[in-house]
């Protein structure tokens, strides 16, 4: 049962979800595909029917042993198409306004070994980015990076120098670039300590119309004190100022902590499509080397933490502003979980403040139609408790507040709360039913209520 608005409405909303998910490892052939398209049918408002697609995709070909590989993804996701609106909890919100958007990106690359130990990396990266919202237009995204580095043992002093050059291009834009060279020093003090002195050139117009040139001098540190515990940051400086990526993880029997907190320029489809152009990651994938010395696993680390910036999150992340043009992104992210025997509680704090960067008189987006600078905040509490072998308890508590940094009584506030039981029926079969309530009070889509009695059931084959 749903009450939507100031005209109150009442009905069964049937979703029907059907997927596929592949998982394989081959010697030359890693891939993964999760795929799931949801049907859904609302009870006396037929013209509210609709399906959304969800894809999540990524595949690593080794075309020629230990020296040629390609890398190829397929994402589909679903966003809110307001940063002021409600914000989907579940695919069955009737309130919340989403838009289907879809990105693929084709990146071969070489890497191997010169001079006995230095190791080099030659990598191209193409994006393309569609999506059913008119105001978020096809933009596709060209990338050559290069990187020679030699990082030394303990107690020795290394080197890195690497290159990168970036086209984006779409209707809104045009088309902009971002060159860079950078060159330096990597410090091995002792074995669980590590430090990078780095400088450099940027020449870009994500900016402006005219290029800017920029000296990029940067410093890193990577410090593992136990195994439990990791210390990771990284500062340069930009074309936009100061970028920073910071990590800080503790984990003990009972408790798991985490804190992440990043600065860099970005555009929506690339954050999408899991990579952000001309980001400091890059210096963050060399500096955490040392610590997580298999390319896989430090790729996926990385990747994990681009998609703490651009996955697009339901509560109480929000997802951000849906935009064609670049800006400055910042978020921060606070997590705490303590695990017990049959219980677990996790806290989860967040913020993302995003500032408009390029300007276009002709677009339409929640920037110009609201704010330059858009700040999220969110939190989440939530409760599993473990009923039986087979049955969880389920409850939480979520919180979104999107509001205009420079616009007078520009806002909205969410605020979800959640109880279910979930059963376990069979090996491949699970059931669920439990309640939701949602309450939005924004002053752009006005006050929205809604009561929901929500039943799943979940078959895998």
């Amino acid at each position: 049962m749903a009450l939507v608005g100031a005209s109150p409405q009442s009905g069964w909303i049937t979703d029907i979800a059907p997927g596929i998910r592949v998982d394989g490892a081959g010697s030359r052939v890693k891939a993964h595909l999760d795929y799931s398209r949801e049907n859904l049918y609302y009870q006396g408002n037929s013209e509210w029917n609709r399906h959304q697609n969800l894809l999540n995709s990524l595949a690593t070909i080794e075309a020629v042993d230990k020296w040629l590989f390609v890398d190829a993804s397929a994402n589909i996701v679903q966003r809110n198409l307001s940063v002021f609106g409600p914000v989907s909890v579940d695919q069955t919100n009737a309130a919340a306004k989403q838009v289907e958007t879809r990105t693929t990106q084709v990146a071969p690359y070489i890497r191997g070994h010169v001079f006995n130990d230095a190791e080099y990396l030659l990598r191209i990266n193409s994006i393309d980015a569609k999506s059913d919202d008119p105001t978020l237009v096809t933009t596709r995204v060209n990338q050559v990076v290069g990187s020679l580095k030699n990082l030394a043992s303990a107690g020795a002093i290394g080197w890195l120098g690497d290159f990168s050059a970036t086209n984006v291009k779409n209707d809104i834009v045009g088309s902009r670039d971002d060159t860079r060279f950078r060159g330096g020093l990597a410090l091995s003090i002792g074995p669980r300590m590590h430090l990078s002195l780095s400088t450099g050139r940027e020449t870009t117009n994500f900016n402006s119309s005219e290029k800017e040139n920029t000296a990029t001098p940067g410093v890193g540190l990577e410090w593992s004190p136990t195994s439990h515990t990791q210390v990771a940051a990284l500062g340069e400086k930009r074309f936009f100022g100061t970028g920073h990526n910071l990590l800080l993880s503790h984990r003990t029997a009972l408790t798991a902590w985490r804190y992440s907190d990043v600065k860099d320029v970005a555009i929506l489809p690339t954050l999408l499509a899991g990579y952000n152009p001309g980001s400091i990651s890059e210096l963050m994938s060399d500096l955490l080397e040392a610590s997580i010395p298999d390319p896989s696993e430090r790729g996926r680390e990385v990747r994990s933490r681009m998609d703490q910036i651009g996955a697009v999150a339901n509560l109480p992340g929000g997802g951000g502003v849906q935009t064609s043009r670049f800006y400055l992104d910042r978020f921060q992210q606070a997590s705490v979980a303590l695990l017990g025997q049959r219980n677990t509680l996790t806290l989860l704090l967040s913020q993302r403040v995003q500032q408009l960067l390029s300007f276009a008189p002709d677009a339409v987006d929640s920037f110009s139609q609201f704010d330059t600078d858009i700040r999220e905040r969110g939190a989440s509490l939530a409760w599993l408790h473990r009923l039986t072998p087979v049955t969880n308890l389920n409850v939480s508590m979520a919180r979104l507040k999107s509001e205009g940094l420079t616009t007078a009584n520009l806002e909205s506030n969410q605020t979800t709360a959640t109880a279910a039981v979930t059963i376990r029926l069979t090996a491949k079969a699970s059931a669920s039913v439990g309640a939701r309530r949602t309450k939005v009070d924004s002053t752009v889509s006005g006050s929205i209520r809604e009561n929901a009695l929500v039943g799943s059931l979940t078959q895998r084959f």
